[in-house]
């Protein structure tokens, strides 16, 4: 855009310098000003397509990076549920564990009943196998 500014203020600057020579070379003068607007409205067409591209590229990559976003944002959604899906999980494991743990107590506690009753068991054929009668024990 400075650019055909800057031609534009150089064919007037060149017009403006040459008044004495208008009336001798005026029509010199105006094909040469057609001449400069010409390639001046030109080169407008050109920096009109220039910025359609510049205009379509970036339109281009804003739907690129919108595309992108969004792709973002689902990842970010599904990182979310799975934290989440994690964390029910992660209860769920405790609650086992405790349920468990329960269990294994209560296997240990029938394990000291069986212990105790076995060598009562044993206590009892002892005193029978040796006196033949349970109120020698």
């Amino acid at each position: 855009m400075r650019d055909i500014s800057d031609k534009l203020s150089a064919t007037i600057v060149n017009i403006s310098n040459g008044k004495e020579d208008l009336n001798d070379g005026s029509r010199d003068i105006s094909e040469k000003l057609s001449a400069n607007i010409v390639n001046i409205s030109n080169g407008k067409e050109d920096l009109n397509d220039g910025s359609r591209d510049i205009s379509e590229k970036l339109s281009a990559a804003l739907v690129n990076v919108n595309a992108k976003e969004d792709l973002v944002k689902q990842h970010a959604k599904v990182a979310e549920e799975a934290i989440a899906g994690m964390l029910i999980i992660t209860k769920y494991m405790h609650l086992l564990l405790s349920v468990i743990l329960g269990k294994i107590t209560n296997y240990t506690l029938l394990l000291d009943y069986h212990s105790i009753l076995s060598w009562i068991c044993v206590d009892i054929v002892r005193c029978v196998s040796t006196n033949y009668s349970a109120a020698n024990c």
